[in-house]
């Protein structure tokens, strides 16, 4: 599951993969998953937190996010998950 409400992203609903826009209640859709991972750019969310990490939390999906941000901080000292250091595939 993809959300984009801002609508930037492009492509198929292939197998296994759906795009959704805007919808009204993210944190329904989010407790359906088994996973949720947030690639944020580091820089941009340093102190900035994420309701997207604060729904997947309290609903008890855990979260891969990157460290040095505000997410991965709470995500590392909550035990919610794992962060990581690059934003690559690896």
């Amino acid at each position: 599951l993809i959300q984009d409400s801002a609508g930037v992203v492009r492509g198929d609903n292939a197998a296994g993969l759906t795009i959704m826009g805007y919808v009204p209640d993210l944190s329904e859709e989010i407790r359906k998953c088994d996973l949720v991972v947030v690639p944020y750019h580091p820089a941009c969310y340093r102190a900035r937190g994420s309701g997207i990490v604060w729904d997947a939390i309290a609903s008890g999906v855990p979260v891969i996010a990157p460290s040095g941000t505000a997410s991965g901080a709470l995500i590392e000292s909550s035990g919610a998950g794992k962060t990581f250091r690059s934003l690559s595939l690896d």
